[in-house]
């Protein structure tokens, strides 16, 4: 435990390992005396102790690392391996194609292109395990190395997601040294000056990522691009979980069902007028508009699929009136937030949803609706439904208000009808144009 102090002297520390139990680690510390007033360095080594039963990968070195060649002139490798056990064999590619393998060190190459060139070597030892180790080679008529660089990082990532860039394995030739390093995204110039670049891709789909290295005269001497492709937020296909919020309108379902393209069978919920009804949806910004069936037509329902329906409005934030003048055609909700409703009227409705993902090149990634059946909280019936009345059924056919038997939705109880990939693209369509209708007023 005692490190005496020596001055220009290496100070070493041994290490007794017998009796040590299998994967225990130490740590051995040594130090240099830098200068006349005693300044030190100080560094650390961990040991871990394996059983002498347990295979430990080869390791292996390659050189030269970076060199330079004219065209067509031999170049040679020497492969440096050590190993637990024995060295079975080397394999040697060039730019990804194997050119030998075997008991093959040193190894030759001569390079019939210009430009830069990257060479592996693996060993495999005498139990399977393999171990790679590369040089790089710079092909030019000077026979002078300037530079290689090689962006290291993930090439899928997520939007929103940060990920990590490196050019830390930047080289520069002889008498060079590395000033700074130039990253860009996109084409476009970051203030990032060192070798590790941290990014969050605010969009979805294909990126590059460059970066340049220039010396310490400013000279431009190496470069590379590196594409990424990147996901977005809302995975494609994916329905929203609508969860009630502070107001289930009286509902007693359990779960809101939604009509998608891939799902028409859902049972309508249930909610009663003057009773707050909510709704959460945490992944996605929402935009909701109201629809009542009243059997009548106009050019704007059936643009959005919602022939025999009214489109209603939003009045005082929260109380839908299908009857009211002036009012919110929509109502856009940022995600996590609550969407507030409070019925006038009793009915048949349709709750469109739309869902906006920021990140996502197609920024409108879901469409659908929920069924409701409005009821008075008094009597618990719809109207249409008192006796001596027909009862009022909901529509079956997203389409068209049509009662015939050969539709293929269901009616009675599941009301929630077919919904064709016709009519939710003009459903998705539809929402634009009003909204960009509104705007403009």
């Amino acid at each position: 435990n005692k490190i005496a102090r020596y001055e220009n002297r290496l100070i070493a520390i041994s290490v007794r390992l017998d009796g040590l139990s299998p994967a225990k680690k130490l740590a051995a510390g040594f130090g240099y005396v830098t200068d006349a007033k005693g300044a030190t360095g100080t560094a650390s080594a961990e040991i871990t102790v394996v059983p002498p039963s347990e295979n430990l990968p080869p390791v292996v070195s390659v050189s030269p690392k970076l060199t330079a060649a004219a065209l067509d002139a031999a170049v040679e490798f020497v492969a440096v391996a050590s190993d637990d056990g024995e060295i079975a064999s080397y394999s040697w590619l060039v730019d990804g194609a194997e050119i030998a393998s075997g008991k093959v060190t040193p190894f030759t190459h001569k390079f019939s292109s210009y430009g830069t060139h990257k060479v592996v070597v693996t060993v495999t030892d005498n139990e399977g395990l393999k171990t790679s180790a590369e040089a790089v080679v710079q092909v030019n008529d000077s026979g002078e190395v300037t530079g290689f660089v090689e962006i290291e990082g993930p090439a899928e990532v997520n939007a929103l997601s940060r990920a990590q860039y490196s050019a830390a394995n930047a080289k520069l030739g002889d008498n060079r040294t590395i000033g700074r390093f130039v990253w860009e995204v996109d084409g476009e110039k970051l203030t990032v000056s060192n070798p590790v670049l941290n990014w969050s891709f605010s969009k979805a789909g294909t990126h590059i990522v460059s970066v340049t290295v220039f010396d310490s005269e400013d000279q431009a001497v190496a470069t590379d691009t590196h594409s990424v492709y990147v996901r977005g937020y809302w995975k494609e296909g994916e329905v929203p979980d609508f969860s009630f919020g502070s107001g289930n309108g009286g509902s007693s379902a359990s779960k809101i069902g939604v009509v998608t393209a891939d799902n028409t069978e859902v049972t309508p919920l249930d909610v009663y007028v003057g009773k707050l009804f909510t709704l959460i949806v945490d992944k996605l910004d929402m935009t909701y508009k109201v629809y009542k069936k009243t059997g009548a037509t106009s050019q704007s329902a059936v643009a959005q699929g919602m022939d025999g329906y009214t489109l209603c409005r939003v009045t005082n934030s929260t109380t839908v009136d299908c009857n009211a003048a002036s009012g919110d055609d929509y109502v856009t909700v940022k995600k996590g937030d609550e969407l507030k409703l409070d019925f006038a009227e009793a009915g048949d409705y349709r709750l469109v949803t739309e869902g906006i993902d920021a990140t996502a090149q197609d920024v409108n990634v879901f469409s659908g609706y929920i069924p409701l059946t409005v009821k008075n909280a008094d009597s618990g019936v719809t109207p249409g439904d008192e006796p001596g009345n027909d009862p009022v059924t909901p529509d079956p056919d997203w389409e068209n208000d049509s009662d015939s038997d050969s539709s293929a939705g269901s009616g009675g109880k599941k009301g929630g009808g077919d919904m064709d990939m016709l009519s939710l693209a003009m459903l998705s369509l539809g929402s634009i144009f009003l909204r960009r209708r509104k705007n403009k007023k």
